[in-house]
């Protein structure tokens, strides 16, 4: 956030030709202080008191102080399904997310900004959100599908993993959730990587004889290639043996 002190006058119109600003402010036991008139802080979650003095070169102003409140997001009950998601299963196309807001209306979602789960910033492909009555208090119900492929490849690994969604009000706040889900199943190797060409490592071997011979990639498994009644000799084209 931005500060502003940039109303501070000087009323005995002293021949100095600018004013400073000191803002100090306390988070928990430490004491934090800016300059400028207008500087940009950080501010924790709750209630900060930020003092102002002003100096015109010769003395301080009397402190002004504000109560600046930070609103932090608001936490939706949050489920996901299925609670164990099969890297394999072709039936599994989506996760499904479901998220129970009080105190916010339908109105009040930014349905124009797509929800986003963690790990891997994945968007919702699909969204909604209606109205939920849970005995006298009415809540917001959120409905969200996200890619069961993308999630997987931002989880490289299988087990336990917490899942959490973000979304946004139409005020600019946000709201999370988070639920706990367990990976199974074969984790398919990335067959994008790139694999290396062993005949280019074959033409920068000052040793290069034969591709096929195992002794000559040491402490690297290679297939060698044989066909009955023919042999291949280093320097020597495949041929039938005599």
């Amino acid at each position: 956030m931005t500060l502003d002190g940039s109303a501070s006058t000087d009323p005995d119109t002293d021949d100095i030709p600018y004013l400073t600003y000191k803002w100090t402010w306390k988070v928990g036991t430490a004491n934090n202080q800016a300059e400028g008139a207008n500087p940009t802080i950080q501010l924790p979650v709750g209630a900060t008191t930020v003092t102002l003095v002003v100096n015109d070169g010769r003395q301080n102003s009397n402190a002004d102080t504000v109560v600046i409140t930070v609103l932090g997001p608001f936490t939706a009950k949050t489920s996901i399904q299925p609670e164990e998601i099969n890297r394999n299963d072709p039936r599994e196309e989506y996760v499904t997310v479901l998220m129970l807001l009080s105190e916010i209306a339908v109105t009040d979602i930014d349905d124009s900004q797509a929800l986003i789960m963690t790990p891997g910033q994945i968007p919702a492909v699909a969204q909604s959100a209606f109205d939920y009555r849970e005995g006298q208090t009415f809540m917001t119900t959120i409905m969200a599908l996200f890619d069961k492929d993308a999630l997987m490849k931002a989880i490289p690994a299988n087990g336990g993993v917490t899942l959490t969604v973000t979304g946004k009000l139409t005020s600019g706040r946000s709201f999370s959730g988070s639920a706990p889900v367990t990976i199974v199943g074969t984790i398919t190797p990335d067959v994008t990587a790139p694999v290396p060409n062993p005949m280019e490592w074959a033409k920068a071997d000052p040793n290069f004889k034969d591709p096929n011979d195992p002794n000559h990639w040491p402490g690297e498994p290679r297939a060698v290639c044989s066909i009955p009644g023919r042999t291949t000799e280093p320097g020597r084209p495949a041929g039938r043996s005599p």
